[in-house]
């Protein structure tokens, strides 16, 4: 469980990373990139930065790749993960 949990707040760093580049808040993309990564990493790729005005569509844009990079993320996860046998 310890590694899981290490794992995961060690991936929450890299949307982390990405939004303090863009002039948003650390602690805040850490703590939601370590539990929703897909959706965060992907987010703050289009985010755009702090103080700038959104450009058309890219709410959009940056939740329809959450989704896809999240349902991708669930994907590999079942099939690496193995089988529960009760």
């Amino acid at each position: 469980m310890l590694p899981i949990v290490l794992v995961c707040l060690l991936l929450g760093l890299v949307p982390a990373f990405i939004a303090r580049h863009k002039g948003h808040d650390f602690l805040i993309y850490w703590v939601i990139g370590s539990v929703l990564f897909g959706f965060t990493f992907a987010y703050t790729i289009f985010m755009p930065k702090a103080g700038e005005p959104d450009a058309p569509g890219t709410a959009l844009k940056s939740t329809a790749l959450g989704i896809v990079v999240f349902a991708a993320w669930l994907v590999l996860a079942n099939y690496l993960s193995p089988p529960i046998s009760l």
